[in-house]
């Protein structure tokens, strides 16, 4: 069984954050996961940190995105994204103007081995 990630970077249109974000809660997730293939849905925001100065260090861009959202897949990414197709096609799945739709980006990610975590 696949664990692959969609993983969904956007922003919401100017002016339009609440509505943005009752929209994703309310409408675009429940959608999302009635599609076979979507086991779960986890939204994140970015996160403000400080970074250390350090000398000769390159600097980093701030991120073009303010919101993603990971989505777990146990079907193959292209039978997802086909499914998304269709149902956007028929109406079944909709999509709304408070998501700018100009700096959308995502990409169905697949793990390298099993995960790893730090010793206890």
């Amino acid at each position: 069984m696949a664990r692959d990630l969609l993983l969904v970077f956007t922003n919401a249109a100017e002016g339009r954050e609440g509505e943005f974000h009752e929209w994703y809660e309310s409408t675009h997730i429940p959608d999302v996961l009635s599609v076979p293939g979507v086991v779960s849905a986890q939204r994140y925001e970015v996160a403000e940190v400080e970074t250390p100065d350090v000398e000769d260090a390159p600097e980093v861009d701030p991120p073009a995105h303010a919101f993603m959202v990971a989505y777990t897949l146990d079907q193959d990414g292209s039978a997802v994204m086909a499914e998304f197709g269709e149902r956007l096609t028929d109406g079944r799945m909709a999509l709304s103007d408070v998501m700018d739709f100009a700096t959308v980006a995502l990409s169905v990610w697949r793990p390298l081995g099993d995960p790893r975590h730090a010793d206890a």
